[in-house]
Formats: structure tokens, C-alpha cells, sequence
């Protein structure tokens, strides 16, 4: 079988950010399966190729686990990867103009580079690579080529609701009736698209089933994969202090808006009841405001930035802290969080989309935010219970978020889109 796999200028890397997490575990598999790809990364020309400043030393570095076979294989990949840049002509158009736009081409009215050029464009590149499924990460991509006169299956590799995620943010700003309705559009172009294409991934089983209920085409719930890991052994005594970690970028909505309500409702409660506490931020601060850099310098908090090798705060039996109470925007997070043994506290909502976390199984979960502080006071003087957590977690990890374990469903999944008549 041979697969086109299209990425939105992503690198693939399970350390830089969730989207990529979430393609270097897809691409991984798909090598694991021996099924042929041909990588397309699609780029906007008024954006950097982000391939432009990679080398392939780079690339190939982070699957170093690999057999060298296996890097032989994943080497030929990106060395025949295909850049297509998406190019827009923008144009002024009046308010009038834009509105008739927004209901005749809503794709046009929103993404001007999803034009007909480019889609004619991406015709020719299908024709020209002969493959049986066409998989396409995230929303662009999969717009670019749901109307392909092509007799090839087209798969859409569902990371979130875009619509969703921008409607919290929206909720946050000063009111704008024209974002409003960019909103609007957005959502009926997301709900249609998932019924126009022959397949979806999503690594929501939220989402998942929310999807499914909206249209008759398979949907596969695939989680954030990583390859198998053995973490560091670590031991809590008895009276030392316990390690408080909020990990992900503050590019992510869920990630900021999460974090910053943390240290508004919680924080200071924490504090003084462990006075001796430290927070450990690990993740780009990048897209914060100027009053919550000031929230940060809290002498009890340590903000690392972005770190490439996250063994060394990712410690097993750390407490690390999901403060986030909606059911979307967390693809990334449980998977690392089971992975590095460490001990989850979250929201119910916010790992709604991960079915294989279990309240006083392998994570400790509550109902709001504000329920944070008297749950880690909780778990700081039950140290077995955080023993328990954590040992748990990584046996969770290794049978629903390793790479390995989940070969078979999407084996099954592609052969059945495949086999499947148009």
C-alpha cells in the first residue's frame, strides 16, 4: 500500500509541540507497518518553509531508536519529500463583497490559498504519485484536497475544532462581531468537511464520536503515539517536597488560558499550604501577555522555556497538572505526562478525549479548577497512592499510547478505506 501523507509545515517531533507530536507518532506507524509514503509538507509562500533551515541529520536524529533499516527506510522519506507552497492572491474586497463571498465560498472567504490554482496544482502531484490513500493533517491540507477529481481515498487527520478552540480565545477578547462570524463560518466549513471526505483520524475519542454521529464515513480514534521509553527511576521521601509541573507551549489556547487560571484561582491557596512548593513551567512562553509574565515571576515558580530533553524535568512521581476544564486542546499531554511516570492531575473535561485515564487508577482527576489545591494536598501526604499513579500510568502508556500498541487498528482502518468503493 502506498500513502501520500500530507503535513501543514509541521516537523515531525515528539518533544516541539502537540501537532507535531502528533504527526511523528502517524509517521512512525505508518513505517512500522511497511506501508509506502510519500511525504507532502504544503506551506502558505507568505509563511517560512520550516524544511528551508532542517537538515536531514536533524530529521532522521529523532527517531535514533530506530533500526537502521528502519532509518534507511525514514531517511528515503524525507529525502524525497515534496514542498507544495499554497499561493493567495489577496484582494480588497468591500464588506458587501466579503459577506456574498462568505455564503457563495466560505473555504475562499477564510483560507484564500485553498483556491482552485492550487487545488488544480495538487491534482497533477496525486496523478503523478500513483498511491491508493491521500492522508492530510489538520485543516488546510484536508480542505486542499477533499475535492479531488481523483479516484484516490482522502483522509482527514482531525486534531481539534479549530472553531472550538477560537471561540475560547474569542471568549476572552474584547467582542468583535466580524471574528464572531468568522467563527460562524468556520464551524459549518468544519462540519461539512467531515462528511466529504472517505475517512477520519482523530486523537479524541471525544471528538471522535462526536464526528460520527455527523456523518457515515469510518472514524478512527488514534491517540498522540510515542515510542516505548524507559524513564529514570525515582523515589519521593517521605518529607521531601513534591515536584508541581505544568507542561505544553503557551501557543496552545488550552495551554495559556489553563495555566493562567491555575495561578488566579489556585496558586496563592497552594502556597500557603505548602509554603515550600515549586512550580516548574517547562514549555515555550511564547504568546503570553505582559500581565501574566508579571504573574510569573513568582519566586515559587520556574519557568524553563522550551527543553529538548525532557527526562530532565519530566520526573517520574512528579505531580504534573492539567488545569484545564474543557473537553478539547489536551491531544498531547496524557500521552507524556503516562510516558515519564509521572502522577496526572486534571479535570474530568479536560482528558474527556482520552478514555484510558481512571480516577484513582493512573491519574487523580476533579471536577473543577478550584478543586486543584486540596487534591495535591491530598496526594502529597498519600505518597503509595502517587507510587500507585505513576506505575500505573506507564502500563497504561505501553498498552494504548505506545507506537507499537496501536498497529493494529490503523492497519485495519487504511485497509478498510482502501478496499473501499467509491
Amino acid at each position: 500500500m502506498k500513502i501520500i501523507y500530507i503535513i501543514p509545515n509541521i516537523i515531525p517531533s515528539f518533544n516541539v509541540s502537540g501537532g507535531a507530536s502528533v504527526v511523528a507518532g502517524r509517521l512512525l506507524s505508518f513505517l512500522k507497518l511497511n506501508v509506502k509514503i510519500q511525504l507532502v509538507n504544503v506551506y502558505d509562500v507568505a509563511h517560512i518553509n520550516k524544511f528551508d533551515s532542517e537538515n536531514l541529520t536533524t530529521l532522521v536524529k529523532e527517531f535514533h531508536f530506530l533500526t537502521d533499516e528502519e532509518i534507511d527506510v525514514l531517511t528515503d522519506v524525507f529525502v524525497n519529500m515534496i514542498n507544495f507552497p499554497l499561493y493567495s492572491i489577496s484582494e480588497k474586497k468591500g464588506k458587501m463583497n466579503s459577506l456574498l463571498l462568505s455564503i457563495k465560498d466560505p473555504v475562499s472567504f477564510l483560507y484564500p490559498s485553498v483556491s482552485d490554482i492550487n487545488v488544480c496544482r495538487f491534482q497533477n502531484l496525486v496523478k503523478k504519485c500513483s498511491a491508493q490513500i491521500l492522508i492530510a493533517e489538520h485543516l488546510i491540507p484536508t480542505l486542499l484536497v477533499q475535492s479531488l477529481k481523483s479516484e484516490i481515498k482522502v483522509v482527514y487527520g482531525h486534531h481539534d475544532w479549530i472553531y472550538v478552540l477560537k471561540f475560547y480565545r474569542f471568549r476572552q477578547e474584547k467582542f468583535s462581531l466580524k471574528r464572531f462570524y468568522k467563527i460562524f463560518v468556520l464551524r459549518f466549513i468544519e462540519k461539512q468537511l467531515i462528511k466529504r471526505v472517505n475517512g477520519i483520524i482523530c486523537v479524541s475519542a471525544y471528538e471522535a464520536n462526536q464526528i460520527q454521529k455527523h456523518t457515515v464515513v469510518p472514524v478512527l480514534y488514534l491517540p498522540t503515539l510515542y515510542p516505548k521509553y524507559k524513564s529514570k527511576k525515582h523515589e519521593i521521601a517521605k518529607n521531601e517536597t513534591v515536584q508541581l509541573v505544568h507542561f505544553g507551549g503557551m501557543n496552545a489556547t488550552a495551554n495559556r488560558l489553563g495555566l493562567e487560571n491555575f495561578i488566579d484561582k489556585c496558586w496563592n491557596s497552594i502556597k500557603l499550604q505548602n509554603p515550600e512548593i515549586k512550580l516548574d513551567i517547562v514549555g515555550s512562553l511564547n504568546s503570553i501577555s505582559e500581565g501574566f509574565k508579571i504573574k510569573l515571576s513568582d519566586k515559587s515558580i520556574n519557568c524553563h522555556g522550551f527543553v529538548q530533553e525532557l527526562s530532565g524535568v519530566l520526573l517520574p512521581l512528579a505531580i504534573n497538572i492539567i488545569p484545564w476544564d474543557k473537553p478539547t486542546g489536551g491531544r498531547t499531554r496524557v500521552s507524556l505526562v503516562f510516558r515519564h511516570k509521572q502522577v496526572l492531575l486534571s479535570t474530568y473535561n479536560a482528558v474527556k478525549g482520552s478514555p484510558e485515564v481512571e480516577h484513582l487508577k493512573n491519574a487523580y482527576l476533579v471536577n473543577e479548577i478550584e478543586d486543584f489545591p486540596n487534591a495535591i494536598q491530598f496526594l502529597k501526604n498519600n505518597r503509595k497512592l502517587m507510587r500507585e499513579l505513576s506505575d500505573n500510568a506507564y502500563a497504561t502508556f505501553e498498552e494504548y499510547f505506545s507506537v507499537d500498541a496501536e498497529q493494529s487498528s490503523l492497519k485495519i482502518f487504511l485497509e478498510s478505506i482502501a478496499d473501499k468503493k467509491s
